[in-house]
C-alpha cells in the first residue's frame, strides 16, 4: 500500500532490430527495474546481453534473499498503431512464469498480462504514456485452475501508470 502512488525513477533504454523495428532493451530495462524497486534486497543473473536477446522470450533468475527466483517472459502477441505523428498505441500480451528454483512441490506461478500504451510526443521533447496493465491468471495447475475459475475470466489486477521518458538530449528520442 505504500508503493502506491509513488514514483520508480530508472533508466530505460530503446533499441533498433535488424529490420529498423524499436524495441524495449528487456535486459537492460529488466536490470535497472530490479535495481531501482528491490535496491540490495535482490539480484538478477542469467540475462542475456543487450545485443544478443530474444525480444520475444527473456529468461532470468531472480535472487531475493534466502529465494531464488526462475522467470519467463514469452511475448504472446504485439501490436502497433500509428495514430498521428505525435502519437502511437502499443499492446503487448504477455505469459509469465515464476518458479521457485529447487522446489518441485511448488508448480510455477503462471500468468497472461496484457499492457496497452498511448505515448505523446510532447512540445518539450519528452514522451509521455498513459499504461494500463491487466493480469489474468493461467490454468497451470489444479490450484490455479480452481483461482482461474472463481475469477470467471477476469482480470484478477489492473494497474495504470503514467510513465515519462526524459532523454539526455531530444535527437536520442526515436
Amino acid at each position: 500500500q505504500k508503493e502506491l502512488e509513488q514514483a520508480v525513477n530508472y533508466d530505460v533504454r530503446f533499441i533498433k532490430t535488424n529490420d529498423d523495428a524499436v524495441i524495449a532493451d528487456r535486459p537492460y530495462n529488466t536490470k535497472n527495474l530490479v535495481s531501482a524497486t528491490l535496491g540490495d534486497k535482490g539480484s538478477l543473473s542469467g540475462l542475456p546481453s543487450s545485443s544478443s536477446f530474444d525480444p520475444n522470450d527473456l529468461r532470468f533468475t531472480l535472487d531475493i534473499g534466502n529465494t531464488v527466483f526462475e522467470a519467463r517472459l514469452r511475448i504472446i502477441a504485439r501490436l502497433y498503431d500509428q495514430i498521428n505523428d505525435t502519437q502511437f498505441q502499443t499492446s503487448e500480451f504477455i505469459r509469465q512464469s515464476v518458479s521457485i528454483s529447487n522446489n518441485l512441490l511448488a508448480p510455477p506461478s503462471i500468468k497472461d498480462i496484457e499492457t496497452l500504451c498511448k505515448y505523446t510526443l510532447n512540445s518539450d521533447g519528452t514522451i509521455s504514456c498513459d499504461q494500463r496493465t491487466a493480469t489474468w491468471l493461467f490454468p497451470s495447475d489444479q490450484t490455479a485452475s480452481i483461482k482461474e475459475a472463481t475469477a470467471q475470466g477476469r482480470a484478477i489486477d489492473v494497474r495504470t501508470y503514467t510513465v515519462s521518458y526524459i532523454s539526455a538530449t531530444s535527437s536520442d528520442l526515436l
